[in-house]
């Protein structure tokens, strides 16, 4: 474990946040999980589809992959995590491991992350279907849009699963307001 004086921190939160920081200035959150079917992706040799649904289109052009080297425990692992996003990567699937999503506040990159969850899950669960193409022009539509229009919609969402949380954790007794402000 990496520790200073005063702290111990977990080796692998600083590899891969401190890696998609560096290499994106315009990032202020990371978000790195393991939910079902974003990792059941990153174990696939299908590549995510950002052409399946609606809320996929935000993706195109904006998922990165990284193959799995064992735990990035190491510093030298962040040039591995650097080579894969410098391309303005918002996802990075771990292969056989998890998904990183970024973005350039909370509530951009939670709403890039539950979306990128569904996406995977309807992607998965259509896997042995013949599915429904869009169009490019709307393929292209909505992609352009999400780039415009996205962040401000991203930001209204966090607002209200903010508000959800508070609600439910109020009417639960699990903790006060001021935590999930």
């Amino acid at each position: 474990r990496m520790r200073d004086k005063m702290h111990l921190y977990n080796d692998t939160a600083v590899v891969l946040h401190g890696a998609c920081y560096a290499t994106r200035p315009d990032v202020n959150c990371v978000l790195h999980t393991h939910m079902p079917y974003a990792t059941a992706m990153a174990c696939s040799k299908i590549k995510f589809d950002a052409g399946l649904i609606q809320d996929a289109m935000q993706f195109t052009d904006k998922i990165a992959y990284m193959p799995f080297g064992g735990v990035a425990d190491d510093l030298s692992e962040m040039d591995h995590v650097n080579e894969a996003m410098k391309g303005g990567a918002d996802v990075l699937f771990l292969q056989n491991h998890g998904v990183i999503c970024c973005g350039p506040d909370v509530g951009t990159a939670f709403s890039r992350l539950w979306y990128l969850e569904r996406a995977c899950q309807v992607q998965l669960l259509t896997s042995q279907m013949e599915v429904h193409r869009p169009d490019q022009t709307a393929w292209d539509y909505t992609g352009k849009w999400y780039a415009k229009d996205g962040h401000e919609s991203a930001m209204g969402e966090w607002v209200a699963w903010r508000r959800e949380c508070v609600q439910k954790s109020s009417s639960a007794g699990a903790g006060s307001r001021e935590f999930y402000e």
